[in-house]
C-alpha cells in the first residue's frame, strides 16, 4: 500500500509482438488487470545550454510492488479525471520500501 495516491492504475498490456519486414505487429495481451492506487509525478527538467532553453518532461507511475510489469508494457491509469495510456522506459523496483517506479515515454 501506497502512502500517498492521487491516480488509480487499471491495466498493463504487454507481450505484443513488434512489426518485422515480413509481419505485422501483433497486440498487446493483458500482463495485469484491475484496479489500485498509485502515485504519478511529472517533472519539468530546465536546462540552459548554448543560449538556449531546453525542457524536458518527465512522468514517474509509482505502483505497488510486486504488480507484473517489464520494460516496454504499456501502463493504462487514470490521474487528474482523465484515462491515459503510457508505455514504460524504465522500472525501479524498491522492494524494501514496498513500490516500484515506473519511467514513463513522454506524451
Amino acid at each position: 500500500m501506497l502512502p500517498k495516491t492521487n491516480a488509480r492504475l487499471t491495466r498493463i498490456a504487454g507481450g505484443g509482438t513488434l512489426e518485422d519486414f515480413d509481419e505485422q505487429a501483433g497486440p498487446d495481451t493483458d500482463r495485469w488487470a484491475g484496479e489500485v492506487s498509485a502515485y504519478v509525478v511529472e517533472r519539468v527538467l530546465s536546462e540552459v545550454a548554448s543560449g538556449r532553453l531546453d525542457e524536458a518532461k518527465k512522468t514517474y507511475l509509482i505502483v505497488p510492488h510486486g504488480i507484473p510489469v517489464e520494460l516496454g508494457d504499456t501502463v493504462s491509469y487514470v490521474f487528474e479525471g482523465a484515462a491515459t495510456q503510457r508505455q514504460v522506459k524504465v522500472i525501479e523496483r524498491h522492494a524494501l520500501v514496498g513500490t516500484t517506479r515506473l519511467h514513463l515515454e513522454d506524451g
